[in-house]
């Protein structure tokens, strides 16, 4: 059957969307952080605990629940009267025995202290999370920033053995002195060890991306758009704002569980030395032994326990967790001033960074008119190719140092929402708005 004109228009036009390198796709950032997730070993065993630490409470619940055991043994035995009489039997014996906590205030506290540990699971489970997109997301950062410096640095080392080579031809003809020369030399032997420098980051942090996300498709540029550098006038606040959230911090969060851990230990060691009172029920069938000739035995009884003395046992354990708490609260202090000291830092590194960006980004536009203006003054005769050159080359490498400044600017940005609990896709704006289609 013949295709129609229509159809067969339709059908190259989706051939030539779908082969075409103008045809894009948006970088998905949740898949990104799905992604890395997933390969996250660490985040892995962690979920394993946090499941594990359901059947923990389950079992402190479960030693305030009844218990029945049973037992029975079947066997023969012989003994001897001491008028010398001997007896000679088969025994069989049956025992069935309840037991009901009543009063056990420290079984109470071992089950708070069960669902306190089962949430510093949870939440460390949920910290590793966003240590995983984190880490993948600044990897990321940097793989980007050292591909866009390695095309520039390799324009770079162009530029300047052009102007080696320039150089060399001038000093034979006395045009320029060997101090110049040597100052030109010194030039490219810098670019060749930043090239050679930035290679070698691109290719590690290609294989650290290919670790933490595995196949995954990444854009090979960054896009550095008006829309990008009109975000980053208005960003300072908003990253003002995430050191209220600092207490959604997941490492303040599970130093302050763990107080309500050791607190409930402590409850747990101060109760266990209290009297203790239980239900107890028995019943047993056996053969006459040697020492009964009982056939059924049914009992049932309360139970009282109270140690009298333990030769300091229940003390010392008290006094232990009593220090462990004490511990713990000091831990929460610590944890608490070394993460507001690093949100400081990260956000005096952000500040710093962006100053610098915006520094390098005038210095370069400033660099470009003057190269423009070499360049017309090149054509006409008043400047010469190594002047041109000079200033080529000086544009570079204030762009590389605009892009040295965008790394520091991206990873500190993504610390301060790191640091604050709010490392989500849609909480990333200027990430969103610099991660190009490709």
């Amino acid at each position: 059957m013949r295709l129609s004109k229509v159809s067969l228009l339709l059908l190259c036009l989706l051939v030539i969307m779908g082969f075409s390198p103008f045809y894009s796709h948006a970088f998905d950032l949740s898949a990104f952080f799905s992604q890395a997730e997933k390969r996250d070993y660490k985040l892995k065993n962690l979920l394993h605990k946090k499941e594990a630490g359901k059947y923990r409470v389950h079992q402190a619940k479960s030693a305030y629940l009844p218990r029945v055991d049973f037992s029975s043994y079947l066997g023969r035995e012989k003994y001897k009267y001491y008028s010398g009489y001997e007896v000679k039997k088969h025994l069989r014996y049956y025992y069935l025995s309840l037991k009901q906590p009543i009063i056990h205030p420290e079984l109470l506290a071992k089950i708070k202290e069960s669902k306190f540990s089962n949430e510093v699971d949870r939440l460390s489970a949920s910290q590793q999370r966003y240590y995983a997109r984190y880490y993948a997301l600044t990897t990321l950062i940097h793989y980007l920033v050292a591909s866009s410096r390695a095309k520039l640095l390799s324009r770079l080392l162009k530029v300047d053995k052009e102007r080696l080579e320039k150089a060399e031809q001038l000093l034979k003809a006395k045009v320029i002195s060997e101090d110049e020369y040597l100052d030109i030399q010194e030039d490219y032997q810098d670019a060749s060890i930043s090239y050679e420098q930035t290679g070698d980051d691109l290719n590690t942090f290609s294989f650290m991306l290919k670790e933490l996300v595995g196949n995954f498709t990444f854009p090979d540029s960054l896009c550095i758009a008006s829309d990008f550098i009109n975000a980053t006038k208005t960003t300072l606040p908003s990253l003002v704002s995430l050191k209220d959230n600092l207490n959604n911090n997941f490492e303040i969060r599970i130093a302050q569980k763990n107080i309500e851990v050791a607190s409930a230990e402590y409850d747990y060691r101060k109760y266990d030395k209290l009297p203790k009172l239980d239900l107890f029920a028995s019943y047993s069938r056996s053969t006459s032994s040697g020492t009964s000739n009982v056939e059924r035995d049914f009992k049932v009884a309360l139970s009282l326990e109270y140690p009298i003395f333990q030769g300091g046992y229940f003390s010392a354990r008290q006094s232990e967790a009593a220090e462990l708490k004490e511990a713990a609260y000091d831990e929460w202090l610590n944890t608490r001033r070394n993460v507001n000291f690093q949100f400081r830092q990260s956000f005096a590194r952000f500040r710093q960074s962006l100053q610098r960006f915006r520094s390098f980004r005038e210095r370069v536009f400033a660099d470009k008119r003057l190269f423009d203006l070499y360049q017309k003054a090149y054509k006409d005769k008043s400047k010469s190719v190594l002047d041109v050159l000079f200033r080529e080359s000086e544009l570079l490498k204030n762009k590389d140092s605009f892009f040295q400044s965008l790394d520091d600017l991206l990873t500190s940005y993504i610390e301060l929402h790191y640091l604050s609990s709010e490392l989500n896709s849609d909480n990333l704006p200027l990430i969103k708005l610099l991660l190009p289609s490709y």
